[in-house]
């Protein structure tokens, strides 16, 4: 399952994951997403309302 959207789209806005400062860009190494920083979440604080965080199921 990639997502809970119904297939003619949504009003959700998804933002892009970015890339940890450095990351290669081919790189399939695990990073600690850049969006769990908290200056990351104080400079971004207005382009959302809600942050849908899953963790440990990466394997």
């Amino acid at each position: 399952m990639r997502h809970l959207s119904p297939p003619e789209g949504d009003r959700v806005t998804r933002l892009a994951d970015p890339r940890p400062c450095g990351a290669p860009s081919g790189s399939q190494q695990w990073w600690p997403p850049v969006m769990l920083d908290p200056g990351w979440v104080d400079e971004h604080a207005d382009s959302f309302d809600v942050f849908h965080l899953h963790f440990g199921f990466d394997a």
